[in-house]
């Protein structure tokens, strides 16, 4: 052991030469002796065998670092019993690394992360939930410390060294992720999402926040912790395996059987924007009262219920059934405090118009569509049988627009005085024109076309 460097920096200075060496041979491989005896042999990476003789006390440094730093060796024992299994170890660990290093790999920077993972000072994990989206950059930052990411295993060295060792399902991290599906990630809470009570809300804000964008539903699955570069970490005698979001299972009893076979790529001018378009969400949201976040959490329930139940893989919902979904959506956010319930679904039209129109047409269009949606509903709790026919299509665009700009008043002027403004922008052209200057200067800061 080298006098010179610390017990870490002489285990990486060691992990690189072996690196360096077994690069060297595969570009230069060595010749081999020709036998007219034909025969079988596996192609097996002289790695753990370079190692072997370019760090032959890999195993003393291993456990003077581990214990320095707090780590558990209990695994290093006797090290000619555990150096086979170390040894696989890391020789799995180091040709993935440099699988997705493209034709140059730094070696130090890989010696210095698989040294991390055997001994290094451990490191605050990250929770990760996979979504179907994919996304065409590394990441993105959203708000509340979540980003979007992309799992791109050669740009992004905050991800485990390996997804290998899964067992099970097909919804496990390892194979969801070789399939393109991304994560939504931020550094580990006190409480992990499988944990949170009824009426807890984490994930729903930064699921909202993608599901007002114009593209198809996002749906959460898979949760799991990972030690940043290292290792998807177990919990206390399990299987490095996933783990369901609480919140999720308000959204659908079991949305693993919805899994599509590939995720929605998100469109790259979405994506440059999508940091600028988060941030000024993640603002609104910061903005509203515990009272008004239980409102548009209430109203959320509702909307990604929908998402979680439309798709080619489940029953097609009752027309009429969405269209009573997507209005109670809408009572949650513009019914008024009062007791008046009187023509609730003419206020509701007439609020709706007013908040998501831009003109006169525009407005009545608006107002229809609501209309629309209310006539369904009607024959929906009146088991008449028969379905009314509604635009979903439009019927959900038009709600996103609606529950996005709530936001952006709710944060203003608090959600209790939203109805009321909306009231009298009907009859006052100086109010609706001061609404529509918030939510205009609101989507230009979104980058909102």
């Amino acid at each position: 052991m080298s006098g010179e460097l610390s017990a870490f920096g002489a285990l990486v200075d060691g992990l690189r030469r072996t690196l360096d060496v077994h690069l060297a041979e595969k570009a230069n491989p060595p010749k081999v002796k020709r036998s007219r005896k034909p025969r079988f042999q596996l192609s097996v990476s002289r790695l753990p065998e370079i190692l072997r003789e370019q760090l032959p006390d890999w195993a003393e440094l291993v456990l003077i670092t581990g214990r320095e730093n707090g780590r558990d060796v209990r695994w290093i024992g006797d090290a000619d019993r555990s150096a086979a299994m170390i040894w696989s170890s890391f020789e799995d660990d180091a040709l993935e690394l440099l699988e997705h290093a493209g034709e140059h790999p730094n070696t130090a920077d890989i010696a210095l992360r698989i040294a991390g993972d055997l001994a290094g000072e451990p490191i605050p994990a990250w929770e990760y939930v996979t979504v179907d989206l994919n996304l065409p950059i590394t990441s993105v930052q959203l708000f509340d410390g979540w980003q979007l990411a992309s799992i791109n295993r050669a740009e992004d060295p905050s991800l485990p060294i390996s997804y290998g060792g899964f067992l099970g399902d097909l919804w496990t991290p390892d194979l969801l992720h070789d399939r393109g599906f991304g994560a939504l990630r931020r550094p580990s809470s006190a409480r992990r999402l499988d944990e949170a009570a009824a009426g807890e809300n984490d994930l729903i804000w930064p699921l909202l926040t993608l599901n007002l964008l114009d593209i198809p539903p996002v749906r959460a699955f898979t949760a799991y912790l990972v030690e940043p570069g290292r290792r998807v970490l177990c919990p206390a005698g399990g299987l490095r395996e996933g783990y369901l979001p609480s919140e999720v299972k308000q959204w659908h009893p079991q949305p693993l059987t919805i899994l599509p076979r590939k995720p929605h790529i998100l469109d790259q001018a979405i994506a440059n924007r999508l940091g600028r378009y988060a941030a000024e969400m993640g603002s609104c949201l910061a903005a509203l009262s515990v009272g008004d976040r239980r409102v548009l959490a209430r109203a959320t329930e509702h909307h990604l219920y929908l998402a979680y139940h439309e798709g080619p893989k489940q029953p097609k919902l009752d027309g009429s059934y969405a269209a009573f979904r997507h209005t109670v959506t809408l009572e949650a956010l513009l019914a008024s405090a009062d007791s008046d319930h009187e023509g609730i679904g003419r206020k509701i039209s007439q609020r709706a118009a007013v908040l998501a129109g831009q003109d006169d047409n525009s407005r009545l269009a608006v107002r229809d569509i609501i209309k629309s949606a209310y006539s369904a509903r009607s024959a929906f709790a009146h088991g008449s049988g028969r379905t009314r026919q509604v635009d979903h299509a439009l019927l959900t665009s038009t709600v996103k627009i609606i529950m996005r700009r709530w936001l952006a008043l709710a944060a203003s002027h608090g959600a209790k005085r939203v109805a009321a403004l909306l009231d009298d922008a009907l009859l006052s052209t100086t109010v609706r024109d001061g609404l529509m200057h918030e939510i205009a200067e609101h989507e230009s800061r979104a980058g909102i076309q």
